[in-house]
């Protein structure tokens, strides 16, 4: 990423060009030049130290297109990043040259109802780290706004701090359906997401966990890090349910329950999401659905006996 400026021959510093890792075509990525905005009175400039590789920045790399978002310039990648601060403007009095910080990487208007109510998140102009047409984060260095940038405690490092926006996702989910020492909770996807939202859960208080996934291995790792009970989806599009699952006796090595199919799953949940009408409350929806799901797999794993 760098190691910031050289000194020339006669004693003078010569500033580092920014270098960043650019997305041009499909799978093909460049370390080109990336020209910094100028440094707002309320912004700061930050060395990248740790960026994460989120699905999305594959789905970009792969497919140049993330959902409705498409790659149609040559783009920065990476959002999930920490890094260190190394100029701060001219009004900025949280942060000084030094402080190792972990990154917001989404930029709201600051004015819509959402941002004025405190759900910033769901403002229509956001404009987020490596979401085209926006530039990211793999970058030498990033100019960013101050306020957006959350000051690290000593006893976390800067690649935990990078993962903060993953993390972040799972606390919000957890806070949105009320987790707590009486929620059971099902969680459909054991890949980073949903494995980062299992570790929320349990810090939430969550007594039973439940790990829904197609692939053995993420339903393996998911079991090391404390799922009492995990699915696996079989591949003709039925619930299997692990004969190992914890507190549940089941008679067969490989027991199918027809009734769960994914197709039906999703027809339901897309159905019962369909009639909210609020930006932003489909999320509660879901996830009392999903705690709903939860009590009827459990439900009928223990009649399979």
């Amino acid at each position: 990423m760098g190691k910031g400026g050289e000194v020339s021959g006669d004693g003078a510093k010569v500033e580092e060009e920014n270098m960043a890792a650019w997305l041009v075509a499909v799978n093909t990525l460049k370390i080109q030049p990336f020209r910094l905005p100028p440094l707002g009175p309320h912004d700061v400039r930050v060395r990248m130290k740790a960026v994460g590789i989120c699905g999305s920045d594959v789905h970009h790399l792969k497919t140049m297109r993330c959902a409705h978002f498409v790659v149609k310039e040559p783009m920065v990648i990476g959002h999930e990043c920490a890094g260190v601060i190394e100029e701060v403007g001219s009004e900025v009095e949280s942060l000084v040259v030094g402080d190792r910080v972990a990154l917001e990487p989404g930029i709201s208007c600051g004015h819509c109802k959402y941002c004025k109510g405190g759900r910033y998140n769901l403002c229509r102009s956001m404009r987020f780290f490596g979401s085209p047409p926006v530039n990211g984060s793999l970058a030498n260095q990033v100019v960013h706004p101050a306020n957006l940038c959350f000051r690290l405690p000593e006893n976390v490092s800067l690649e935990e701090g990078a993962m903060c926006e993953p993390l972040s996702v799972g606390i919000h989910a957890c806070r949105r359906a009320s987790v707590g020492p009486e929620t059971n909770v099902l969680i459909m996807g054991a890949g980073p997401i949903g494995l980062v939202t299992m570790l929320a859960a349990r810090a939430f208080g969550a007594p039973r966990i439940i790990m829904v996934d197609v692939d053995s291995y993420r339903l393996s790792v998911a079991k090391s890090l404390g799922a009492e009970d995990f699915v696996k989806v079989s591949t003709n599009s039925q619930w299997t349910i692990s004969p190992h699952a914890y507190g549940v006796s089941i008679g067969s090595s490989n027991p199918t329950l027809s009734s769960f199919s994914t197709n039906s799953l999703y027809h339901w949940t897309h159905n019962v999401g369909s009639t909210t009408i609020n930006r932003g409350a489909a999320r509660v929806t879901f996830a009392k659905v999903a705690f709903e799901f939860s009590q009827r797999i459990v439900s009928r794993i223990r009649n399979t006996d």
